[in-house]
């Protein structure tokens, strides 16, 4: 999966928060098939189901259980 743009809380996925206008690879991901973004954060849904997240998650919206942001996908839970 490759991304690109404003990266202030990290929600490129690349694993810091440096901007880019170039295509850059979000790291750890493979075998997606859907894709979405809400205000400052992303997720992918792999082929077997499930599902990754990352960015700003000052509300919970990484659904992780916490509120602490992420630079890189991590896991949902469940």
């Amino acid at each position: 999966m490759w991304t690109w743009g404003w990266n202030g809380v990290g929600q490129l996925g690349t694993g810091g928060v440096a901007d880019s206008w170039v295509p850059v690879q979000v790291k750890g991901l493979s075998g997606i098939k859907a894709v979405g973004a809400g205000f400052y954060h992303s997720l992918a849904v792999r082929a077997d189901g499930t599902v990754a997240t990352w960015g700003w998650n000052y509300f919970g919206q990484l659904g992780d259980g916490s509120t602490v942001a992420n630079r890189c996908p991590i896991p949902s839970p469940g």
